[in-house]
């Protein structure tokens, strides 16, 4: 199901009874499934906030403009390379900065697997904060992901995105 939102969103939310009947019962991908994705450009009041956060980790990869995000009391200015996990379940927001809008490609994600990867993150740099240099490479990664999406939610498709998350995510 596409969201509407601001000009140049591209967003999926895939529907619970998918994820139940085609990741939650597929061995191949049930330690780690998307279960939204998208792509803002350039909003200068995208704002989100979960006062007691959500079920799912939020991944948000920014390439281009300036933004913040704060989980718990911790604040983090978000620059390009930048990227953040919001972990379930944890107090998070997060906003675009109005004089030099972000352009973010993101994702939410759940699962054992990926309750694991976000913990040994957080264990290994001692923050939800980190930076990867602009990678043309992860972002047809997740293009690719995206494009499927958009065809579908049958079991194929989704165990295929699913199962290129790991390398979107390293």
């Amino acid at each position: 199901m596409k969201k509407d939102g601001y000009h140049g969103q591209k967003a999926i939310e895939i529907p619970a009874t998918i994820i139940s009947a085609y990741c939650l019962k597929n061995p191949l991908v049930a330690g780690a499934y998307i279960t939204n994705i998208g792509y803002y450009s350039g909003p200068p009041s995208h704002y989100r906030v979960y006062h007691k956060g959500i079920d799912q980790h939020i991944l948000v990869y920014n390439t281009a403009g300036e933004g913040w995000m704060e989980i718990d009391d911790q604040r983090y200015d978000i620059r390009p390379g930048d990227f953040f996990i919001a972990p379930a379940g944890k107090h998070n927001c997060y906003a675009s900065s109005e004089k030099k809008p972000w352009t973010i490609y993101w994702l939410h994600f759940k699962g054992p697997m990926a309750d694991a990867a976000v913990a040994s993150f957080y264990e290994q740099n001692h923050s939800y904060l980190g930076n990867v240099s602009f990678n043309q490479h992860r972002l047809k990664i997740f293009d690719k992901m995206y494009q499927h999406l958009e065809c579908g939610f049958g079991y194929d498709t989704l165990t295929h995105v699913n199962m290129i998350l790991p390398q979107f995510l390293n």
